[in-house]
Parts: structure tokens; sequence; C-alpha cells
């Protein structure tokens, strides 16, 4: 049956074989071809392989379908913001509160669209919100401690931070976050230390490796520094203030010549 096919679909992806999973959607499509469900999912798991531009086509049939299916404004919401079209994300994610006013997680991404556009109460307000929903979503504490870094609360980004780490001592973005907050603090042993961990947990973290790399270089250890900094780059060519970061380095250790 297409549910049958629509739950293996839903257990490979959360296994993350995004691939077959993709596959189990189609059959379950095929089985029925108005299957909301099925083309919100399969538009998850394209999301989640890079494929932004079938995702959200997926997650817009699956909203002509079902205008109701808030899973669909969420997940096309999530591909927005991966494609840093914040205004579409947070209208996709108002659109799912509207329709379920206990989405906790769409509280918490929008909260985090909102901070990525420098709206910073109102992306605290957003996470506050989620916590209140579900006060075991980690994410919602490290979001909610990144936008008060960027407030300048640096003690309550610490202790949101941490909560989360409490939570989900997996959560690589808590470390970063919190790592970010120390950075401010100049408590850069702390800093550096939270900020190994993240990558230890996600190697792919580039903004790890440069703000390490930054810290390194607050410390005086260049050599260090320059290292993280060329890893940094080597993750993610596009992130444009590690170059900048690198040059400095460079300058400081009297290489002019880079």
């Amino acid at each position: 049956s297409a549910k049958e096919a629509l739950d293996k679909g839903i257990e490979y992806a959360q296994e993350g074989r995004y691939d077959e999973a993709i596959s189990a959607y189609n059959e379950a499509i095929e089985i029925n071809r108005n299957y909301a469900q099925a083309y919100s999912n399969r538009g998850d798991a394209y999301a989640k392989l890079g494929d932004l531009s079938q995702a959200i086509s997926d997650c817009a049939k699956a909203i002509d379908i079902d205008p109701d299916l808030a899973e669909a404004y969420y997940n096309r919401g999530n591909t927005y913001n991966k494609q840093g079209n914040l205004p579409q994300a947070i209208s996709d994610f108002t659109k799912a509160i509207k329709i379920n006013s206990n989405y906790a997680q769409a509280y918490n991404n929008r909260g985090y669209a909102y901070t990525k556009q420098g709206d910073l109460s109102k992306a605290i307000s957003d996470c506050t919100k989620a916590i209140d929903i579900n006060p075991g979503l980690a994410s919602a504490y490290s979001n909610r401690g990144d936008a008060y870094t960027k407030q300048g609360d640096l003690s309550k980004a610490i202790s949101d931070c941490t909560k989360a780490i409490d939570i989900n001592p997996y959560l690589a973005e808590a470390y970063y976050n919190r790592g970010n907050a120390y950075g401010k603090k100049d408590d850069l042993l702390q800093a550096v230390s939270d900020f190994t961990r993240a990558i230890e947990i996600n190697p792919n973290l580039a903004s790890a490796y440069n703000n390490r790399g930054y810290a390194y270089a607050k410390q005086g250890n260049l050599s260090r520094a320059i290292s993280d900094y060329t890893k940094a780059i080597g993750i993610n060519p596009d992130l444009a203030s590690v170059y900048n970061n690198r040059g400095n380095a460079y300058i400081k250790q009297g290489d002019l010549s880079k």
C-alpha cells in the first residue's frame, strides 16, 4: 500500500539513507498520485541531498494537494532557509505555525531565520516559544544562545548553550555557539575547547575551523591558526571571512608574500 511505502521511506530517511527513502516515496506516489505527505517527505529527502529546487517543487505539490499540511510548509521553509531566502523561509514557517500552533520546531527554525536576518528580539521570542512547547528541544536553546551572543548577552548565551549540551551532548552547533560566546568574552581556552568539540562531532563545520583559527591567532598561535583557516577553506571555499583572517595571520607571521 501507499502507506506502507511511505513508512518504509520514513525509516530510510531516519537512517540517513535518503536515496532509498526517495525510491520508497516514489512508490507511494505511484500508488496514490494525491499523497501529499509522500510529496512533502520526498521534498525533505531531496533537500537533505542538496537538490533544493526539486525539494521546493515537491513541497509545493504537497501544498497544492493539501493546503493544511503544516509539515509541507515547514519542509519548504527549511529548504528556503538553506537557499538563504530568509523572507520566504519565515513566511513558510509562519504558515506552518498558523496551521499547528504547537509546532515547536517551526518556531525554532523561524527563530534561526530571524537571527540570520539580524532580527534578534523576534528570534529570542520564537526560540523561547519553542522551548515552552517542547522543553527538551536542544537546538532551540542553542539557537537562542546564538541570538543572545549576537545581542551581547554572553552569560545568557553560555547558559542556553550549556543547557542544549546537557540535553544533547552531540549537538555540534551548541558547542560552536558556546565557543563564539566564550570567544567574545576573550575566554580563548574555553572557546578553542568548544570549537574542537564541535569539529569532533561534525568534521565538516567550516565555520568552527575558522573561528578556532581566530581564537588561536588571538592567542598568538599563528601556525595553528593558519592551519585551521586552510582547513576551513578546503571545506567551504565560499567562506569569505576566512581568506581575510588567513591573510592577517600571514602578515602577523611576517610572511607578506602569501
